[in-house]
């Protein structure tokens, strides 16, 4: 019986994170709500499960031991391209998409069709700032964390999982090139990121 025999009700989720601990937390939350989990330590890996398993979803971290989150996502969309009937898949994707009901933290899908070989999907727009841009700003404040965990728990009426993944590095500088400034804020980000969200959370 294959992974996706399994779990018929759910989806085939790939997680790919170096972190065993971390993996291992996430394939359990996954499974608890009817999904096939697969794993992958690094990219290599994660293109190796992308081809056998041809997953639902993909949830990946930004840095890993061997490539990156981000070459994980390019595999995705070439992957994806070389998998048979794989726009018919698409299609009825976004159909099941379209009928889920209105809630705040889905994003609605409005229509979906072909253009030539691509298809497209009309959604709803996120309004708000890029979450890349905020990052360069440096870590949250802590009084805007925890306005954030106020509105998700009057949204949702709880927080089950909080799911902290944080680690900057220095860049290309090595030990003996840091400046201050660049210390200071990876602590932030790596400290801070952890510590706030767990504070508001569990209190």
């Amino acid at each position: 019986m294959s992974r996706r025999d399994a779990a018929p009700a759910g989806a085939v989720v790939l997680v790919v994170e170096d972190r065993d601990a971390l993996r291992t937390m996430l394939r359990l939350a996954l499974e608890a709500h009817g999904h096939a989990v697969v794993e992958a330590r690094d990219q290599p890996d994660a293109e190796r499960m992308l081809a056998r398993e041809q997953p639902d979803v993909v949830i990946t971290d930004l840095r890993l031991p061997a490539g990156d989150g981000l070459g994980v996502l390019r595999a995705v969309k070439v992957c994806r391209r070389r998998v048979d009937g794989d726009l018919a898949r698409f299609e009825r994707e976004a159909a099941a998409l379209a009928r889920l009901p209105v809630h705040p933290a889905l994003v609605g899908v409005h229509d979906a069709g072909r253009d030539g070989e691509a298809a497209w999907l009309a959604m709803d727009l996120v309004e708000g700032e890029p979450l890349s841009r905020r990052l360069d700003r440096g870590p949250l404040p802590a009084a805007e964390v925890a306005a954030l965990v106020g509105d998700c728990v009057r949204r949702y009426g709880r927080i089950d999982v909080l799911h902290n993944n944080v680690g900057i590095g220095g860049g290309d500088a090595d030990p003996t090139r840091v400046t201050e400034e660049a210390w200071d804020r990876i602590l932030g980000v790596n400290l801070k990121s952890v510590v706030f969200p767990c504070k508001h959370v569990l209190r």
